[in-house]
């Protein structure tokens, strides 16, 4: 790491374009008891390394020539048998090589064996080798939904009873405590721990030809809560301004 700051310190008009360091968020499709696949990832450069903090404020979407094998740049790639073309997709016609499950270092010519005997077949083990101890090698792994534990091998069945109400998405998590082992996504209008409560709404239907004079309408919806034991009464507010 020093290495790099010093080189990047005396050569400066090279940091436009090549950065040792950069920000990776690489995306993946997870199917129960399928193998874990990975569909590409963004890539984005850090150009003041020297700073303390690095801030990055985006939003990540597909590219319109996601899943179109005629604008795939991985068309051409050269990736060896250890590893995999992925598209970057901020980046036009760029891909990467990504190493294969246990392969890892420059064109993935290392192979940790702990990937094929120490976690589940189905789960995703990426090695991370520590340059700055003498083969030390970390193992990372992530595994497919209803799996846990450091080797996926623990498995909870949580979601197959459907707990998620109104057509609510049961996603499984993982707690030390045990105490929470799914979430729900709930459907538009519903919202709780398994969406059984129905958000409110309002309706408003206008009749332009009575109200075509009226240039602007504000709508009020109070949300009025009593305790009885404390007599005391809330109201909240909320307004919207129509604009004709």
């Amino acid at each position: 790491m020093l290495e790099h700051k010093r080189w990047c310190y005396f050569n400066r008009t090279d940091i436009v374009i090549t950065h040792p360091y950069s920000v990776h968020f690489d995306v993946f499709t997870l199917h129960r008891h399928e193998a874990i696949q990975e569909l590409g990832s963004w890539r984005y450069p850090i150009y003041f390394d020297y700073l303390p903090a690095f801030r990055l404020a985006i939003a990540l979407r597909f590219p319109f020539w996601f899943d179109n094998a005629t604008l795939d740049p991985c068309q051409q790639s050269r990736c060896n048998e250890n590893s995999t073309c992925q598209s970057i997709f901020n980046h036009r016609r760029s891909h990467y090589c990504t190493c294969n499950k246990g392969h890892y270092e420059n064109e993935c010519s290392l192979y940790e064996s702990r990937c094929g005997i120490y976690c589940s077949a189905n789960a995703l083990c990426r090695p991370d080798y520590d340059h700055s101890q003498l083969n030390k090698t970390k193992i990372i792994f992530i595994c497919l939904p209803g799996f846990f534990g450091r080797r996926c091998f623990l498995e909870y069945d949580e979601c197959t009873s459907n707990p998620c109400w109104n057509n609510g998405t049961c996603f499984l998590i993982h707690s030390r405590s045990g105490e929470v082992s799914f979430i729900c996504s709930c459907s538009q209008r519903f919202h709780g721990k398994r969406c059984e409560n129905e958000s409110a709404s309002v309706r408003i239907r206008l009749n332009m030809t009575k109200i075509s004079s009226v240039r602007a309408i504000v709508v009020q919806l109070y949300n009025t809560s009593h305790s009885v034991s404390k007599s005391v009464c809330k109201r909240s507010v909320n307004a919207a301004l129509l604009t004709f």
